[in-house]
This record gives C-alpha cells, sequence and structure tokens, in this order.
C-alpha cells in the first residue's frame, strides 16, 4: 500500500482497492472510532462502564497508550442497525 495526500492509503492490488471503495461506498461507516468520554466523568476507563452497564464491549483506550484515558475504541465495521444499539445501550449505561 502507498500514501497518497491527507494520509489516506491506497492499495497497490487493484481488487482489494474495488472491494476497499465499494465498502466504503455502500456503509459509509468507518472501520474505528475513537470516541472522548472524559466529559460524561466515567473515569480513565469508561469501557469498563460500558461493558457492565450497557452491556457493550469496546477497547479500552488506555491500552492503547499514553493519551488514552478517558477514550474508548468502538469498532464500526459492522450493520448501522448494530451500531445503533450499542450506542442506545452504551447511553443507558451513562444515564444509570
Amino acid at each position: 500500500m502507498s500514501g497518497v495526500p491527507g494520509g489516506a492509503r491506497v492499495s497497490t492490488n487493484p481488487l482489494r482497492q474495488l472491494t476497499i471503495d465499494q465498502l466504503r461506498q455502500r456503509t459509509s461507516l468507518k472501520w474505528r472510532e475513537y470516541p472522548d468520554c472524559r466529559a460524561l466523568g466515567l473515569g480513565d476507563d469508561p469501557a469498563a462502564v460500558f461493558l457492565d452497564g450497557g452491556r457493550v464491549a469496546l477497547n479500552s483506550g488506555p491500552a492503547f497508550g499514553t493519551g488514552g484515558d478517558g477514550h474508548v475504541r468502538l469498532n464500526l465495521a459492522t450493520a448501522p442497525e448494530l451500531i445503533t444499539d450499542a450506542v442506545r445501550r452504551m447511553a443507558t449505561a451513562v444515564a444509570g
């Protein structure tokens, strides 16, 4: 894969790049997102709160190094309905 301006990456394999392009066009989903949850007051590891209170398993931000406190890693490579349900359950966890 080679880099292009703006940090995007393009595959040198035409079939792989076609697949990536089709996924982006059809899903409009990102592969990962790192939400900043510090304003929610959930502590350094909000992933534990979302798992216990909303039954949503996220990656813990601190596991990704310096600056990860208060963040979670959310994989968005799934159906929009599942993301909607997960976010609803996360909101329930925050509301207590």
